[in-house]
């Protein structure tokens, strides 16, 4: 299947920080399933699960053609001194 070069997925969930737990096996089904609908691009940052979602996507892609990785950076936490 090819989907148009606008979609693709979102992997902020797959970090387990955001939007509640999502439980491995079932990051792992959602990655597989990107790779078997050729979803043309994946996005993550390093705010998403400290780059447990980027070891991940490495796990379920290798030996495999592997999306494009759209990505942001920078992700610095601040800590308030009071």
């Amino acid at each position: 299947m090819d989907l148009p070069a606008s979609i693709g997925l979102g992997t902020w969930p797959l970090g387990g920080r955001a939007y509640g737990p999502i439980p491995l096996l079932q990051a792992r089904q959602i990655l597989v399933g990107a790779g078997v609908m050729q979803v043309p691009w994946l996005d993550t940052a390093d705010i998403y699960g400290d780059g447990a979602v980027e070891a991940l996507i490495g796990e379920v892609f290798r030996g495999a053609p592997v999306p494009r990785i759209v990505t942001k950076l920078g992700y610095k936490e601040e800590r308030s001194e009071t």
